[in-house]
């Protein structure tokens, strides 16, 4: 019995071995893609700019109720998540 029983414990060990580092390595791969695209995102702010500007010497700029709603949704995601923090903790 203990001859044909420790290969498959073997086997079994590292599959789970394999699925773990498979794991760990696919997480770290991820937060570093993630953070290289938030890292392109924040590098690109003057380009993002310019373009806001020739955009808007040719159009003009938004109407004033626009440029008003783009700031109440702002106000309004705050204020939730502001909300969502004082139920947390409310009741602690």
């Amino acid at each position: 019995m203990a001859d044909g029983s420790d290969i498959g414990w073997i086997a079994l060990g590292i599959a789970v071995v394999a699925m773990f580092a498979w794991y760990f390595w696919h997480t770290a791969v991820s937060m570093l893609r993630y953070g290289k695209s938030v890292s392109d995102y924040l590098d690109t702010r003057s380009e993002r700019l310019r373009q806001k500007l020739e955009y808007e010497a040719i159009h003009g700029r938004p109407p004033l109720w626009y440029r008003l709603v783009q700031r109440l949704m702002i106000l309004i995601v705050i204020a939730g998540a502001a909300a969502l923090v004082w139920t947390k903790f409310r009741s602690a």
